[in-house]
């Protein structure tokens, strides 16, 4: 309730008007500039949210990216030393497969050498053996021309003995 007394100043409205209004109105462009200057922090505060939240969103889509194609790269690494294992274990085979013929054809290559001596060694055995029965041949030849001459001889004298 109002009291009896006018314990207020009266209101005096060119004195409001030419004081106390222009600092009012001081107070409140201040004011205004202060909330847009909150209402800007804040509007930036929301932007950098929705741009932690883009890139939280693009953070996860890039290390779900690359976990793909780290188990790709991995299973791609596993496939390539399976090959090289499988490519050394052929090399290793084939190795062992031209080392055993290359010591299979120096050993037929001995074989054949040594064959070919002994042969060379029986060719001039036979050469031998041939030379010599060709000179007995020829001395069982003089023998026998000799033996029939003989004969004659003997032949024609047993005919004129007889005669």
């Amino acid at each position: 309730m109002p009291g009896i007394l006018n314990e207020t100043a009266a209101f005096d409205p060119v004195d409001y008007y030419t004081k106390q209004l222009p600092l009012e109105l001081a107070r409140l462009t201040e004011l205004r500039d202060e909330l847009r200057k909150r209402q800007g922090a804040l509007t930036a505060v929301e932007e950098a949210q929705k741009d932690r939240e883009a890139a939280a969103a693009e953070l996860a889509t890039a290390k779900s990216q690359a976990a793909e194609i780290l188990a790709d790269a991995k299973a791609a690494d596993g496939k390539a030393k399976a090959k090289a294992a499988a490519l050394d274990e052929r090399d290793a085979t084939s190795a062992r497969a031209a080392a055993e013929a290359n010591q299979a054809l120096l050993e037929r290559g001995a074989a054949v050498v040594d064959r070919e001596r002994a042969v060379l060694l029986r060719e001039a055995q036979a050469a031998v053996k041939e030379q010599y029965l060709a000179d007995a041949a020829a001395k069982l030849e003089a023998e026998r021309n000799a033996f029939n001459a003989k004969v004659a001889a003997f032949q024609s004298m047993a005919s004129q003995m007889q005669a």
